[in-house]
């Protein structure tokens, strides 16, 4: 499906013929472009698909503008004073410029990425760049993700002096939460550490997986790994396993996670192999690089295995303490 056409478009190709008396036929410039050369507004030049106006028909061109932008002579003189030419990515250069001038002079100390992207850009979801930043000042852009953990027993949350048993919020929640916000104001993972960390790719295994005793598991949703740099930060000494699914996706988070974090151990279950003739069928990258053997033999088969398919497995408890002790 393409994506519908920006009612920019065909204005802004009119004001950049007006201002530079030339255009070339584009993506953006094409409804225009092809309006101009059919009425004969235009020349066609030497060059592929470029056109000079012809000053006789400049009226025209303004009045076709005064139709479809009524205020476009404004508009024309604030992209000169902003040094931006009369195209797509200047007006939008201009649009976030003002947006940012219009930002309320006192911010919270912290804002989601979205509400900043809403206020600065023209959605959303839109990539925040240096000026957005700098236009938010000392105000945090956050991600809120969640450190989302089954603690081992000892677990404290601590934050100015007070603290709360982990194990009290279990009872209560069925796990602890901890917001991004939380850990920025100052909450920090006290008590004891933990054996051994299990990071956990799908809600699924993390929720279900049985745990050996003294053990903390981490749920890790795929590639939103922000929060991991808080565990290994708070237990730097801690052996931390990675257990993922083995498909591409979950093979290149191994990598990208062991590459942050030295010493995580990439968990694969020593039965994994049995598990191949339910492997389902998927492409791998040409660029495989390297991989225990049991992902070896599904690269080779394009093939792949979602990890949930082990949890009910009896040995995998014993499996993961085994390879606590392998390490």
């Amino acid at each position: 499906m393409s994506a519908p056409a920006d009612p920019m478009s065909e204005p802004l190709a009119w004001l950049l013929l007006l201002a530079e008396g030339r255009l070339a036929r584009r993506n953006e410039t094409a409804a225009a472009w092809d309006l101009a050369r059919d009425a004969g507004w235009v020349e066609l030049t030497g060059r592929r698909e470029e056109a000079v106006l012809r000053e006789r028909h400049r009226g025209a061109v303004e009045a076709r503008l005064d139709h479809l932008w009524p205020g476009w002579r404004a508009e024309a003189e604030a992209l000169r004073s902003a040094g931006e030419r009369p195209t797509s990515a200047g007006w939008q250069r201009l649009a976030d410029a003002r947006r940012r001038a219009d930002l309320p002079g006192a911010l919270p100390a912290s804002l989601n990425r979205r509400t900043v992207a809403a206020a600065l850009r023209d959605h959303s979801k839109a990539a925040l760049g240096p000026a957005d930043h700098a236009a938010v000042g000392v105000t945090a852009v956050t991600h809120d993700n969640l450190l989302r953990m089954r603690p081992h027993a000892g677990l404290r949350l601590a934050r100015d002096g007070a603290s709360l048993d982990a194990g009290s919020l279990v009872a209560l929640c069925g796990e602890v939460c901890v917001t991004e916000r939380a850990i920025r104001a100052g909450t920090r993972l006290a008590g004891p550490p933990p054996r051994a960390i299990l990071l956990v790719e799908n809600l699924g295994v993390y929720v279900d997986v049985p745990l050996p005793a003294g053990w903390c598991a981490v749920h890790v949703p795929g590639w939103n790994t922000r929060m991991v740099a808080h565990l290994r930060d708070a237990w730097p000494t801690t052996p931390a396993l990675l257990f993922g699914d083995l498909d591409p996706n979950g093979v290149a988070i191994a990598r990208a996670l062991r590459a942050a974090w030295p010493g995580l151990r990439w968990f694969i279950p020593d039965f994994a192999a049995e598990y191949l003739p339910r492997a389902r069928e998927g492409r791998w990258p040409e660029d495989r690089g390297d991989a225990p053997p049991v992902v070896r033999q599904l690269m080779e088969a394009e093939r792949w295995i979602e990890q949930e398919v082990f949890v009910l497995d009896a040995r995998l408890e014993a499996d993961l303490e085994r390879a606590l002790g392998a390490g």
